[in-house]
């Protein structure tokens, strides 16, 4: 826009809006998701055949369905997809899933057809609505209670429209809620945070490329390397130590196979390379402590590759991981026993 235009005018904030109870008041929930597989396109937001790709797997497909029992359950809710295909999936999986009040609408439809989907929309209590980009703007229905944005952008206009179709005040409702499924609200801030829009307006790279660094970021904390001297604890089979989670992942899904073969093969590769250096369990119950932040960060890893990284599931399948891993150990130990007839 600085390239057409010499002057930005800006008017109330949303916070300001709210305030007054001239928008409704936002409650926002967020999953957080490995966007590592997205492409940027000549437009400079994320391409639709790669969000399309990424949204239409079945780890995001559950991630959606799950949020939606959590969060949005009974609301009428307003959901945006990448791609027509990804929304018709979404319809599809709502359906498997027993729930019956949901209907599909892209810019194919005629106009009729449109209209008799908004119609019921407007007129259905519960209505879900998944769509893709045709209702960011020229739609207005104030009855929306809950926006998820099943997808990842990198346009501040976008996203501020895509949650604006939420923020309607109605006599009965002055609340609203926004589920993000694509770390929008990580790259953007919160809908109704005070933003500078005369920066945004001078300086829109910069304001893009110092969000995708804190993406980059957040991406490092994935990292970690074993430290030596718990390397030097395992002698034997060291090499053990080092899995490729995220390849033992992709491994699992070619096959055919459920996400969670890949945390069985983590789990018998860290007893092997337990046992192959202990005596006793007390002493592979050391070694496991030792090894607390190689499991932890093996754990976020395969979370960031089913994109379902909740603290509650992390914790839930850390402790799972824990006591599977003991097991397995003193399975291994029970076996190694000379048997007493000999």
């Amino acid at each position: 826009l600085n390239k057409n235009y010499d002057e930005l005018i800006i008017g109330s904030s949303i916070s300001d809006l709210v305030d007054k109870s001239f928008l409704c008041e936002p409650t926002s929930y967020t999953y957080d998701v490995n966007l590592g597989a997205l492409r940027v396109g000549i437009n400079g937001d994320y391409t639709v055949s790669s969000s399309e790709r990424l949204y239409g797997g079945f780890d995001m497909q559950e991630k959606l369905i799950t949020a939606y029992r959590e969060r949005a359950q009974g609301k009428k809710i307003l959901i945006f997809n990448p791609g027509i295909r990804v929304s018709w999936m979404v319809y599809d999986m709502f359906k498997e899933n027993g729930i019956d009040h949901i209907k599909h609408l892209d810019s194919t439809f005629s106009d009729q057809e449109r209209r008799d989907t908004l119609d019921w929309f407007r007129n259905t209590p519960n209505a879900v609505l998944t769509s893709v980009g045709i209702l960011t703007t020229g739609f207005d229905e104030p009855s929306v209670e809950t926006i998820v944005l099943n997808r990842a952008t990198r346009s501040l206009t976008l996203y501020h429209q895509m949650i604006g179709r939420g923020s309607r005040v109605t006599p009965n409702k002055k609340s609203f809620s926004i589920i993000d499924l694509g770390n929008n609200i990580h790259r953007f801030g919160l809908w109704e945070a005070p933003l500078d829009w005369h920066d945004v307006f001078n300086n829109p790279d910069k304001f893009l490329d110092q969000n995708y660094f804190d993406e980059l970021e957040k991406q490092r904390e994935l990292n970690y390397s074993i430290p030596d001297d718990v390397i030097e604890l395992f002698p034997t089979n060291t090499e053990d130590l080092f899995l490729d989670v995220e390849d033992i992942y992709e491994g699992c899904i070619d096959r055919g196979e459920k996400a969670s073969n890949s945390l069985d093969i983590c789990i018998s590769n860290h007893a092997k390379v337990i046992t192959d250096n202990c005596q006793d369990f007390d002493e592979a119950d050391l070694l496991i402590h030792k090894l607390d932040d190689s499991i932890r960060h093996r754990l976020k890893i395969y979370t960031t590759c089913i994109t379902k990284s909740t603290k509650s599931y992390l914790n839930y399948i850390y402790d799972t991981y824990q006591r599977r891993l003991r097991i397995e150990i003193k399975k291994i130990l029970r076996e190694r026993e000379p048997d007493e007839d000999e």
